[in-house]
């Protein structure tokens, strides 16, 4: 598997990922709001409540993927030793990631690809 590591790995190892139904229902909601913002904005209409609005869904949409994943997490039986390891890999993914990128613009005397993991 010859495959970058990655910030978004880094997520994957602690769990991040986004649940798809808040994910869609976000979606739905951002269109629908900026829907009312583009007729208010062309009928001269208060531009205020909608954009308050979408700064509420977005709080909201953070809180619901945080709680699904903690009950996700409470579920699976997931300990706080567990969780530590969690992070301490992915600390790793992304001290090794930021190691070969900082290579990517550096000048050395050899290629980035005589100092791969083999």
């Amino acid at each position: 598997m010859n495959e970058d590591l990655s910030y978004a790995q880094a997520l994957r190892i602690l769990g991040g990922d986004e649940n798809p139904l808040v994910t869609f229902l976000d979606s739905v909601a951002s269109i629908g709001l900026s829907a009312w913002a583009a007729s208010a904005a062309m009928t001269g209409g208060d531009l205020g409540v909608p954009l308050g609005l979408y700064e509420l869904k977005e709080d909201i949409t953070r809180q619901s993927q945080t709680v699904i994943r903690k009950i996700s997490e409470w579920r699976s039986g997931i300990s706080r030793f567990d969780r530590t390891k969690r992070l301490v890999a992915a600390h790793s993914v992304i001290t090794v990631s930021s190691f070969f990128e900082v290579l990517d613009f550096s000048s050395l005397p050899i290629g980035q690809d005589e100092l791969r993991f083999s």
